[in-house]
């Protein structure tokens, strides 16, 4: 059977409720890239585990699951502070501050960690928004 999400058989989003997802960020970072070509997976969630490390990064491109990103600012890499599952449309937030909308995954490193692409109208990178190390991240459903 293939998977559901690529093969077009999920209509709607399945998830009712979900838990936020708490980061701790453990390196900030001041790289900006013009033609990454970022490869967006289909699918629209995963499940994060308490302990893992992902990387940050921001565009400015209307980006969703199976799209392409190529103009990139990098945020930073975080640690996973409780398990639990992220999805596109997830807000991402820094404290306060709106981080962006989770837009999707790309697995160039994976299984040594995810690249978490979000989508902002605010494309800096971590250094010019002045993420601090042990700053926590929240990735929650849209209210």
């Amino acid at each position: 059977m293939p998977d559901p999400y690529a093969g077009g058989l999920v209509k709607e989003s399945p998830y009712a409720k979900k838990e936020p997802v708490m980061g701790r960020i453990v390196a900030v970072l001041r790289l900006r890239m013009d033609a990454r070509e970022l490869e967006l997976i289909k699918q629209p969630s995963r499940a994060v585990v308490r302990g893992e490390v992902h990387e940050l990064i921001v565009t400015g491109e209307d980006a969703g699951p199976g799209s392409k990103v190529d103009n990139v600012a990098y945020l930073g890499f975080f640690e996973v502070l409780n398990s639990g599952v992220i999805l596109a449309g997830d807000e991402v937030k820094w404290g306060t501050a709106n981080l962006g909308r989770l837009a999707g995954f790309d697995l160039t490193h994976f299984p040594n960690h995810l690249n978490i692409v979000l989508h902002s109208d605010v494309t800096k990178t971590g250094e010019e928004l002045g993420l601090e190390l042990g700053s926590t991240v929240q990735f929650s459903s849209p209210a």
